[in-house]
């Protein structure tokens, strides 16, 4: 049982006197925690670390996301311990050995007003969207470009449907540039882009990242009704019948709209 911090990102615009930190973590192994712990110190003692938050794991997510508030500008230890048994009553051991032997602990300095640039992390920018219609080859979908000021080893793309949680993606490009494709989208739906670009510390292996861009909403493309834009590129000289039968991973439809994704 593990769980590994994957970034820490401080959010834009820098404060003073007070930091909002965005810890994104995982979980791994094969015995899986009741619920985690977040904690933050600035002692340098991470036997003194106080839990800043507390998160229930829940199956099948393994991916989780927590806001801190923290003290900017300071040096925090900020770290990630799964936990066994009631939140009230956790368990003193798991597996045989200590609790805290679970833990992982990672050093990260976060920034006061002023010091965007001094953090050596310019945000990249999402530069185009695009949108296309379901066709015989391929679902609905949207794909965005971004580039940064100066090369990333990792960009994180979050995205949201609205009503929806949002979903963070790692992009690992080690350039100035990179493209992201969500697919399938539902056809008319809106749904919100940002991009983080992240160095990975070589000792810790922790991504320290830019702040994200401001969200962008992208509209997905309504399907096509005509066949021959849905079929362009398809060889379709065996009848429409034979497509519309052809074997997984298409499904054996009957009706037309259905088979062109208009319902």
């Amino acid at each position: 049982m593990l769980a590994e911090i994957q970034s820490v990102i401080q959010q834009l615009p820098f404060e003073e006197g007070v930091a909002t930190v965005f810890v994104t973590f995982r979980v791994f192994g094969p015995k899986l925690p009741d619920f985690l712990q977040v904690y933050a110190t600035r002692s340098g003692d991470v036997s003194k670390a106080e839990v800043m938050e507390e998160v229930e794991f829940e199956l099948p997510r393994f991916e989780y996301t927590v806001k801190l508030e923290l003290l900017a500008p300071s040096i925090y230890i900020i770290g990630v311990c799964p936990r066994t048994g009631r939140n009230d009553d956790p368990d003193e051991e798991i597996e045989g050995e200590h609790w805290t032997n679970f833990c992982r602990f990672n050093r990260y300095v976060t920034r006061a007003k002023g010091e965007e640039m001094a953090a050596g992390r310019p945000r990249p920018e999402i530069t185009a969207t695009e949108t296309h219609p379901a066709t015989f080859t391929r679902n609905n979908h949207i794909v965005i470009h971004f580039r940064a000021p100066r090369a990333y080893e990792w960009f994180f793309v979050r995205y949201r449907r609205p009503g929806q949680a949002e979903v963070q993606v790692e992009i690992n490009v080690n350039g100035t540039m990179g493209v992201f494709t969500l697919e399938p989208t539902r056809p008319g739906e809106q749904y919100s882009f940002k991009v983080a670009g992240c160095d990975e510390n070589s000792i810790t292996g922790v991504k320290n990242c830019s702040s994200f861009t401001e969200p962008i909403t992208v509209v997905a493309a309504r399907n096509t009704d005509s066949l021959r834009a849905f079929l362009a590129g398809t060889d379709a000289s065996g009848g429409l019948r034979r497509l519309m039968i052809a074997p997984p991973p298409l499904p054996p439809e009957r009706s037309v709209r259905t088979f062109m994704h208009l319902r």
